[in-house]
């Protein structure tokens, strides 16, 4: 519990995170805090009905611009969390957003539990957008339901519709430097390898544990899924280094792999 306080006290702030609990939340919801926002969230578009919890509200359900153990240096960077009127956000409990990540919607973005969206990430919906539970977006990933700007195809003498919608299933993992693109589906249990650009329609694909790679990027491999149980995988990384094996089994390892593509609910400050 001390970690946790002093966890709480070095990367919160008290002050944006009353005003903006103040401003998205009738007053009985605004004060059990269901979102905590980091010291340097540069927000905007903030009312009523601009966010949408799935959940009933408590403490710590979202967090915003928050890095507890950061892949890059937090000093000075900010955090961009913004929608635009007529845009909205629905989420469940453990949608993360951390530092130095952007969160831009102007359409409709439908987020399901425990969604986490990593440093310098980009998520930009101008339409529409679904991601699914128990989704990483990586570090410098991009995920954007759009163009952002008019191209004019001069051989046919059109100019095409800038927005398509973009899914994204559960239990997905984009991995850092991913640009996903507009049209773009993605199946549950899927990997989208580090690096790789994907605007097409998988949504076909019914296999589980699909590693997307490329670009453009394809289906390359089934059967592949991220476990993510963080303890799980502090522990085990820690017993491969002592070892000189390249792979052990769940049952070496002692891992239920089904408990660890599921985490539990989310329940409080991720």
């Amino acid at each position: 519990m001390k970690v946790r306080l002093k966890t709480l006290l070095r990367n919160v702030s008290l002050w944006r995170t009353l005003v903006v609990n103040l401003r998205l939340f009738p007053l009985k919801t605004a004060l059990k805090f269901p979102v905590l926002c980091g010291r340097r969230l540069d927000a905007a578009g903030l009312r009523r009905g601009a966010v949408k919890l799935t959940c009933e509200p408590y403490f710590g359900a979202v967090v915003l611009g928050i890095s507890p153990n950061p892949r890059f240096p937090v000093q000075g960077m900010w955090t961009l969390f913004r929608i635009s009127r007529g845009g909205s956000l629905e989420c469940g409990p453990g949608f993360v957003v951390r530092a130095g990540a952007s969160v831009i919607v102007t359409g409709r973005l439908e987020c399901g539990e425990d969604v986490l969206i990593n440093q310098r990430a980009l998520v930009s919906c101008q339409k529409s957008m679904k991601i699914g539970s128990h989704t990483r977006i990586g570090w410098d990933a991009q995920v954007l339901d759009s163009d952002c700007h008019l191209v004019y195809h001069e051989n046919g003498n059109r100019i095409f519709l800038p927005y398509k919608p973009v899914v994204i299933g559960r239990n997905v993992w984009i991995a850092s430097r991913v640009n996903v693109g507009k049209g773009a589906v993605v199946p549950d249990y899927s990997i989208v390898g580090r690096g790789s650009f994907l605007n097409k329609d998988f949504g076909s694909v019914k296999t589980r544990g699909n590693v997307f790679v490329g670009s453009p990027a394809a289906l390359r491999a089934t059967g592949c899924y991220r476990l993510l149980d963080i303890p799980l995988e502090i522990r085990v990384s820690k017993e491969f280094k002592d070892s000189d094996r390249e792979w052990m089994t769940p049952e070496e390892l002692g891992v239920d792999v089904e408990k660890a593509l599921n985490p539990p609910p989310h329940r409080g400050m991720a």
